[in-house]
């Protein structure tokens, strides 16, 4: 899950979220959040070690419609993944060693703000 909000103030906006999986930092310190307005790249945020972000784009005056994304590598959990998966009475599949979460890329809700000048 990504959370991102955005205040504007004169010739900028403050720009600002998480990125969390099951109420924890998805991804490693430093991971780029990639920020826009409309589909134009207004600039890259760091994400902490606790998967929050923060980031100062300077824009003209007007009206934008802005998101953040981010796009995570494979996330290998190990043994760790395993505990959230139940025991299963069937006795032909074997026990849970490993589990890993594929690539993905995702997106904030838009947050519309109007810059003033």
């Amino acid at each position: 899950m990504i959370t991102f909000a955005a205040k504007p103030g004169v010739g900028k906006v403050v720009l600002a979220g998480r990125v969390a999986l099951a109420g924890r930092a998805a991804l490693p310190a430093g991971s780029p959040v990639v920020l826009l307005a409309g589909s134009k790249k207004i600039g890259v945020a760091k994400l902490t070690k606790a998967g929050n972000y923060v980031f100062t784009a300077k824009l003209k005056k007007g009206s934008y419609s802005l998101l953040a994304r981010v796009a995570a590598p494979e996330i290998n959990d190990g043994t760790a993944g395993c505990t959230a998966i139940p025991p299963c009475p069937c006795a032909q599949l074997s026990p849970c060693v490993s589990s890993a979460i594929p690539a993905f890329t995702v997106a904030s809700k838009v947050v519309k703000v109007n810059v003033s000048k």
